[in-house]
């Protein structure tokens, strides 16, 4: 369980059985998080049965706390998390026995080299954004720490820390901001846009691990789907065949089927017509206007607009709550 902030200035890791209660689990975040803490503006999580459950639900309503969830097989809409795991278990990797039993036990280690480090973003580490200084560490005892005049009284202390963690972050925003630039500009020159029609076929990304079969071997993408719905922008609704049951997936888990002799729709022009109509009338509705030369059976994936694209991008129109500028 890795709880942590918006801004990556805390980061708690807890080890904790595979499969725990969901009542265990929510022990644990109201007992390490909320008490410690506070109580957060939101929070966001996957889709797990422990973490996205009534009694979650009910807890976080009465916390007056803002539930968002994951979108289903898209990890990178938690990025940060996962950045953060995938940092983890590269120390943890070097420090782990071979039989990897032990790690549960070097985890708090592993975290305290962590919070002690310089992130990559913010150039501050976790412990100063947190605490407004640094914690001593082991090598301090060696090589000894600079003498430093200390505050007077509380007051001079508070005073100072405050100034100390307000030009802090007012540094960290900068640096965010930087990072954040530079993240986009590097995935707008690796994304390309997608649009499906009601019809296509597609291959779909279903990674299946087979025991005594290597992962680096197996097909990753399964095929062909029949697209029969666009539910929107950045989803489609697939069927394996007429029989089948149709599921939505994310258009980044999909890429067209090629093929010399392609695979017979099952479905009718009827059926495709009603539903480029059905699609069309929902999103003029939705967005209070009508769209000049949209049609509703067509997806695009990506952030680069394209000429030719006959799908818009979800709009929203509601405001940010005032708690989250406060």
């Amino acid at each position: 369980m890795t709880p942590r902030s918006r801004s990556g200035c805390s980061g708690l890791c807890m080890p904790v059985r595979g499969s725990i209660a969901a009542m265990h689990f929510r022990r644990i975040l109201v007992e390490q998080v909320v008490c410690r803490f506070g109580v957060p503006l939101a929070i966001l999580s996957d889709r797990g049965k422990e973490v996205d459950g009534q009694l979650m639900s009910e807890i976080c309503k009465l916390l007056g706390v803002d539930k968002v969830r994951t979108t289903a097989y898209k990890p990178s809409t938690n990025a940060a998390v996962e950045r953060f795991h995938r940092t983890m278990n590269s120390m943890l990797g070097r420090m782990v026995e071979e039989n990897q039993r032990d790690w549960d036990t070097l985890l708090p280690y592993v975290m305290a080299a962590y919070r002690s480090s310089r992130h990559e973003a913010t150039q501050y580490t976790p412990n100063y954004l947190m605490l407004g200084r640094e914690v001593h560490a082991p090598v301090d005892i060696v090589y000894g720490c600079p003498e430093a005049s200390g505050p007077s009284n509380y007051d001079d202390y508070a005073d100072e820390l405050e100034e100390r963690l307000k030009r802090a972050y007012h540094f960290v925003r900068g640096h965010l901001k930087t990072s954040t630039e530079r993240n986009r500009k590097y995935y707008d020159l690796r994304v390309r846009p997608r649009k499906y029609h009601v019809g296509d076929w597609v291959y779909c990304y279903l990674p299946r691990r087979i025991q005594g079969r290597q992962d680096k071997w197996c097909r990753k993408f399964s095929g062909p789907f029949l697209v029969t719905k666009v539910p929107g922008p950045v989803n489609v609704v697939l069927q394996r065949s007429k029989k089948a049951k149709p599921f939505c997936v994310h258009i980044d888990k999909v890429k067209p089927y090629e093929a010399e002799e392609m695979p017979r729709s099952w479905l009718t022009d009827e059926e495709q017509g009603e539903e480029i109509q059905g699609n069309q009338a929902e999103r003029q509705s939705s967005e209070g206007f009508p769209v000049a030369g949209v049609g509703g059976d067509s997806a695009i994936a990506g952030t680069v607009p394209c000429a030719d694209s006959t799908t818009a991008r979800p709009r929203r129109h509601v405001g940010r709550p005032q708690r989250y500028l406060d």
